[in-house]
């Protein structure tokens, strides 16, 4: 975190006391809430600047709205972890705090943000059935609050050592996936899930790059993991090229953008497989193997190396 900082800023860890509990949670999903939290800090931060990562026990109790009322949410009783990360930065607006976790919503110029970073955070608390919240003065700074639930007792050794999927880290052995996605967080953190299902797997930045490694590391996959929308070229021309070489090669789309979204409708084959960004590990390691599953049910070829097929013209 403090290299994703720069040598410009100063990353600060509180001390947390004994009394923190345990939560149940999938530890590379926090690590990318983590990371994410921490690139948006840097954004706001000018040079000189400081960001604060705190983790305390909340105990909430009945009727008791105090603690989050600001943030427009009430904890029900029961006792939390909170994950607060602070940065001396530039801070927001009323306006703009309102919609800090609304997917594609960033402030960012034309080309350097998505805005599904804090989406993507709070969509991983909620699905781990805690709160998220922000607090921000413009010109002072801004505050993260993630609140997790305190897991009921500890886990026994077997159930913290289940995989995402469920498959056990040998799962995906012998098995090849490629990933082609041009955000290198989400690209990340596909990679991480899927090795840590046993697959072995590839990535790439966009359609271009993943058809050249194909070609010249002879790279023979089992499954393709795609972004939808990529710059150059896109994960519909990918497809079209892969599919045309090995028929029946399972090819997962990925994207930010609704299912219904018409710039989809055009660019994911009907019925192909497609996941919507923001995805935890355990849905993408539960997806890769119902594909891979249905395709070794359906006893495809298993693809042989050689010169990978040429991509179609750019869609316009």
């Amino acid at each position: 975190l403090q290299q994703l900082l720069g040598a410009d800023k100063t990353l600060v860890v509180l001390p947390t006391s004994g009394d923190v509990p345990r939560i149940q949670a999938d530890p590379a999903r926090v690590e990318q809430v983590l990371i994410n939290l921490v690139a948006n800090a840097r954004d706001a931060t000018d040079t000189g600047g400081r960001v604060t990562i705190g983790l305390e026990r909340v105990d909430a109790l009945a009727g008791d709205e105090t603690t989050t009322a600001d943030m427009g949410f009430r904890l029900p009783q029961g006792t939390y972890v909170r994950l607060s990360v602070s940065d001396t930065g530039h801070g927001m607006s009323p306006v703009t705090l309102a919609r800090v976790f609304d997917p594609f919503f960033t402030t960012k110029p034309v080309g350097e943000g998505t805005g599904l970073g804090l989406s993507m955070v709070y969509g991983t608390v909620k699905q781990h059935g805690g709160y998220v919240g922000a607090r921000s003065v413009e010109g002072e700074g801004t505050t993260m609050e993630l609140y997790w639930p305190a897991a009921a007792g500890d886990t026994s050794a077997a159930r913290r050592g289940e995989s995402a999927g469920g498959l056990g880290s040998s799962g995906g052995r012998g098995r090849v996936v490629l990933v082609a996605d041009d955000e290198r967080l989400v690209r990340a953190l596909a990679v991480r899930t899927l090795e840590e299902e046993g697959y072995t797997v590839h990535a790439a930045e966009d359609g271009a790059a993943a058809l050249a490694l194909i070609e010249e590391e002879q790279i023979v996959p089992d499954l393709v993991v795609t972004d939808v929308i990529m710059p150059g070229r896109n994960g519909r021309q990918l497809h079209d090229a892969i599919v045309a070489r090995w028929p029946g090669l399972p090819v997962l789309f990925i994207s930010g953008h609704a299912g219904e979204d018409a710039v989809l409708q055009r660019l994911v084959p009907r019925g192909a497989p497609f996941l919507q960004k923001p995805f935890g590990t355990e849905a993408l390691a539960r997806t890769v193997a119902e594909l891979l599953s249905a395709a070794r049910a359906g006893a495809p070829r298993r693809p042989s190396p050689g010169p990978a097929p040429a991509l179609p013209p750019s869609a316009p």
